[in-house]
């Protein structure tokens, strides 16, 4: 029967289609060889045949979703190029037009299981046609399913060796990004920084070679990673440390050897090297959030001191570098130009950098190593602080209604008029005889003048 399908007669494979579901329902296991071959026929250029074979989707994923999810599948796996794009569109297509009832969670399940036997081998625009299609289902709302998720694009990156080729950069940093936006208090992204320091960070002279939008991705990604990440195991912590060390003393330049030069110069005197401040930036923090869960670490290295005259020259650089663009803004200011320019925008981001330097410099420098500051990373935008609303200012002029909702009304409170209200008889005297008044006789003072007994 399957033979029939390439028959050249437009009726005899229309019958066939029809065929084929109705074996299908009695028979389950034929549905993922059925969905392969359905999944051929779609390269048809006739509208009405490629209409049925939609329609035989649609049964085939109401009769048995993860079978017909399977042959899919296979032609994706195994199939010629043309025939594999053509099953992926079909495939988000139809996933995402299913119900509740068919996309159950075990449905799902199959799906992400089926993704991950071939997410390392996709193109780049597979990858992000992948990733987006697992990341739409009822998985992302569930705290085991994000951990599922998160072991996909973990694997998705290549454990075992990083490729500088422009496919496995694009991978690793849309993997981030989406990582990035998963992890929680639940589910931390140690696997990932353990991955940055291990496989990536290592090979940083091959990221020179790269452009600067490659450097800083990276750079910024790890920075973002760890601040998200929780305590982990010391092994896995020295690794990174390690790691992190031996790039800040690639990035930072050393001292010169006209030390005795250096220390009677000023700042502004001194001929500085050129300091690549964003990276300086980044490995500092690398070393700053690492060393705060381990302490220890930089006192007991070998090389700190030179670290520490390391920071220290940076620092002279940095404050050097911090008066240079505050003089540019105060000259700014002075000639009213405007400050919403590139290029003063780029120099408004390098006063945030050169802030960061500071904080995280005075932290490291100190004996033993402090790690109280706070670092807002240069790239994000600082937090607005939360306004009060203000307060209404009561109105009592004609005592109008308070509106709080659509059609709703609260009423002032007014006082009763008429019999009952004391009206303008406040004060002494206002009660009678009966009252006290100032000076006047106790109650009981009459009772007794009047001779009444109790």
């Amino acid at each position: 029967m399957l033979d029939l399908c390439e028959e050249e007669d437009l009726l005899i494979r229309k019958q066939v289609l029809k065929d084929l579901i109705t074996v299908c329902k009695k028979v389950k296991t034929c549905i993922p060889k059925v969905a392969d071959v359905f999944s051929q026929l779609m390269l048809t250029a006739d509208s009405a045949e490629l209409q049925n074979i939609n329609a035989g989707f649609v049964s085939l994923f109401h009769i048995d979703a993860k079978g017909t999810l399977a042959g899919l599948f296979s032609q994706i796996r195994g199939g010629p190029e043309v025939m594999r794009e053509t099953a992926i569109k079909l495939l988000v297509t139809r996933v995402k037009d299913l119900s509740p009832e068919i996309a159950t969670l075990q449905f799902q399940r199959a799906l992400y299981y089926e993704i991950k036997r071939i997410i390392r081998w996709v193109s780049e625009e597979e990858f992000n046609t992948f990733v987006d299609l697992i990341m739409s289902t009822k998985l992302m709302k569930l705290v085991g399913g994000q951990q599922l998720i998160m072991d996909l694009l973990y694997e998705a990156i290549g454990v075992e060796e990083m490729l500088f080729e422009k496919t496995h950069i694009h991978c690793l940093f849309t993997a981030t990004d989406h990582v990035l936006s998963i992890c929680n208090s639940q589910i931390p992204p140690d696997k990932f920084i353990v991955y940055y320091f291990t496989k990536v960070i290592p090979a940083f002279q091959e990221l020179i070679k790269l452009d600067n939008y490659v450097q800083q991705g990276i750079l910024k990604r790890l920075c973002e990673l760890l601040v998200l990440m929780k305590p982990m195991n010391d092994g896995d912590l020295r690794q990174c440390l390690d790691s992190a060390m031996t790039l800040a003393f690639e990035i930072l330049p050393p001292i010169p050897s006209e030390s005795q030069e250096i220390v009677e110069k000023s700042d502004d005197e001194l001929k500085m090297p050129n300091f690549n401040f964003s990276h300086a930036e980044c490995s500092l923090f690398f070393i700053h959030k690492l060393g705060s869960f381990l302490p220890e670490y930089l006192p007991s290295m070998t090389g700190h001191e030179e670290f520490r005259s390391r920071i220290q020259f940076l620092n002279r650089g940095a404050s050097a570098y911090e008066r240079k663009l505050r003089e540019d803004f105060k000259n700014h200011q002075q000639k009213k130009m405007d400050l919403q320019t590139v290029e003063n925008k780029q120099k408004i981001s390098s006063l945030k950098i050169v802030k960061n330097l500071n904080t995280l410099i005075r932290d490291l420098f100190q004996k033993p190593p402090k790690y109280t500051g706070t670092v807002i990373l240069s790239w994000k935008p600082l937090a607005k602080p939360q306004l009060k609303r203000p307060a209404i200012a009561p109105s009592y002029l004609g005592h109008k209604a308070i509106r709080t909702g659509k059609d709703r009304e609260i009423q002032r409170y007014q006082p009763p008029g008429g019999k009952y209200s004391r009206g303008g008889s406040f004060g002494p005297g206002s009660y009678g005889s009966g009252g006290r008044g100032r000076g006047g006789s106790r109650g009981r003072g009459n009772y007794r003048g009047s001779g009444r007994r109790f």
